[in-house]
């Protein structure tokens, strides 16, 4: 329970920390950014294993 409470006073401190910087919170620029060829009608879970779709000429593996 003691470990439970400092991480809740630590994060509180971290929160005031960050509104003397900014009052914006803090966004990972990736996490928002949206590929161009990313399939949009995924689910959260399949976004996980997408692959993105790439051609290269001469592709030994490339699905003709």
């Amino acid at each position: 329970m003691f470990l439970k409470q400092k991480q809740r006073e630590q994060k509180e401190e971290d929160k005031k920390k960050q509104s003397k910087i900014s009052n914006k919170q803090f966004v990972v620029g990736m996490d928002k950014f949206v590929w161009k060829y990313q399939d949009c009608f995924l689910s959260e879970e399949q976004k996980k294993n997408y692959v993105l779709p790439y051609f290269v000429s001469g592709d030994p593996y490339d699905a003709t």
